[in-house]
């Protein structure tokens, strides 16, 4: 009777063959996909025949375009990397993106540090996982300059312009800026406006609460901005440069700018380009200065938080896509690989296997600990405002810098454009 019975299962399962449910991961080209994913997702498929993943990959920019048009038309990626905070909420309240909230059990969530959760986390719920590395933004500095003019790095916001004037009496370039690249002088005004008056002020403005723009911490960062472009501390063509064309980085680590404020994912592009800067020991850090009078808390970052992956709301196997993701972020294998490639992963409780298995430790345990102990970590501001604010508040910041507008004019521009919005 028992072979009767596994027969008939057999011949039910060649006439109705198991369906596979595949789902595709869309990501950027980036070093970490680049090097880590098609292993992982060799791996996976080799253990889960009907769920099979598929990575496509694009460039930086186009990316963002094709992934608004497929997640608009709800005919795209399962899961999709991204960057967390404004622009992924748009897809939330667009219908796009899968509630993650009931699968993020206690011990995934007590995986990661508790401010990465953030930029995936709208009205209480979680719409993605944190993925890639660390980046917070950060003052990289020549140490060989310094110590040739008896520098130390600066601890506060005046110390800053001191050094700014010091180096420039001496024929030193003190900061290199991609001003062409806009996105880069965000980082100033982020920082500026948290040390001023603290994280509240650009909740009011991610809120667009009203008249949010016009607080006195937003209008006296521009001044402090006005202030500093006006001690001529960047590179000639610095309202041109690109960040992409590393023209930039190249000053800075030859020799011939002093400092850099950047994302950390700098450190490793200069690894990559310039990797006897990085070998001599010259290469030198330090977190934002505080703001004399401010009331933001020192210790508070700005930047990307990391990366994220999110599943979208039409995947085609939501609890494969899911699994896929749980096990990328229990991956004990891709905190090592980050660690051995000089990134930092945000994962939790890793400070003595950056020691053992860190590339760069000293660098790395500098990130880490800066996370771990910030008090408030504020999104970048082209990430974290609605993409209608994003793109207008990076050109009229680049007009602020240029001075082709005064600060004034520039709390008001923005005032105006997020009225508009109400």
């Amino acid at each position: 009777m028992r072979r009767v019975v596994v027969w008939a299962f057999l011949a039910a399962a060649l006439v109705f063959p198991v369906r596979a449910q595949n789902f595709e991961v869309w990501a950027i080209n980036y070093w970490v996909i680049d090097q880590f994913f098609p292993k992982f997702i060799q791996e996976w498929n080799q253990r889960n025949p009907n769920a099979q993943a598929r990575l496509i990959q694009f460039e930086n920019d186009p990316y963002k375009q094709r992934l608004f048009v497929a997640l608009g038309a709800k005919s795209g990626p399962d899961v999709f990397y991204n960057w967390g905070g404004g622009v992924l909420e748009s897809y939330v309240k667009a219908g796009a993106v899968e509630d993650m909230t009931s699968t993020i059990d206690p011990a995934w969530k007590n995986r990661f540090l508790d401010l990465m959760w953030r930029g995936v986390t709208f009205d209480g719920r979680i719409y993605g996982v944190p993925s890639t590395e660390l980046q917070p933004v950060v003052w990289f500095y020549n140490k060989a300059v310094f110590r040739r003019l008896n520098l130390q790095p600066p601890q506060t916001w005046a110390q800053l312009l001191s050094v700014v004037d010091r180096l420039r009496g001496a024929g030193v370039v003190p900061i290199v800026v991609a001003g062409g690249s806009k996105w880069p002088l965000l980082m100033y005004q982020e920082y500026l406006v948290d040390r001023l008056g603290g994280p509240e002020v650009f909740e009011n403005i991610t809120t667009n609460r009203p008249g949010a723009w016009r607080h006195p911490s937003v209008l006296r960062s521009a001044e402090m901005i006005s202030e500093l472009v006006a001690k001529n501390p960047f590179q000639p063509g610095w309202e041109s440069a690109q960040y992409g064309t590393g023209t930039v980085r190249a000053l800075f680590a030859t020799g011939r700018a002093a400092m850099q404020l950047m994302g950390v994912w700098e450190f490793g592009a200069l690894v990559n380009e310039h990797p006897d800067f990085v070998k001599s020991g010259d290469l030198g850090w330090f977190a934002f200065p505080r703001v004399e009078g401010g009331r933001g808390d020192p210790r508070n970052l700005a930047g990307n938080f990391t990366n994220y992956f999110s599943v979208s709301s039409f995947a085609r196997n939501k609890p494969a896509a899911i699994r896929f993701l749980r096990e990328l972020s229990f991956s004990d294998d891709y905190v090592r690989f980050l660690l051995r490639n000089g990134a930092i992963p945000p994962t939790k409780g890793i400070q003595a296997l950056i020691r053992q298995e860190g590339a760069y430790p000293d660098w790395q345990s500098f990130v880490y600990g800066l996370v771990e102990q910030a008090p408030y970590y504020v999104l970048s501001w082209d990430q974290a405002l609605p993409p209608q604010l994003a793109q207008p508040y990076l050109d009229n910041l680049q007009l602020l810098f240029l001075r082709r507008i005064a600060p004034q004019e520039f709390v008001d521009r923005m005032q105006r454009l997020a009225d508009g919005l109400r």
